[in-house]
């Protein structure tokens, strides 16, 4: 993923792509989780509670999950 400023965005625009030059202001590269990886994270750790009992305890990632279903 490729994350920008909205400083960088208004330069180029503007026709001002030497000063995002100088102040090294190009977009930079993000590594980031996929949702599916997220979505396998979030059902293993509700799998967890519910296998220790403490799913009421952790009913925050329950509400994420359900919401994220959606």
């Amino acid at each position: 993923m490729e994350a920008t400023s909205l400083i960088y965005d208004y330069l180029s625009q503007s026709g001002f792509g030497d000063f995002v030059k100088q102040y090294e202001l190009q977009p930079v590269t993000l590594k980031v989780q996929a949702a599916e990886r997220t979505l396998v994270d979030k059902l293993y750790a509700l799998t967890d509670y519910y296998l220790a009992g403490t799913l009421a305890e952790h009913s925050g990632i329950f509400m994420t999950f359900t919401s994220f279903c959606r």
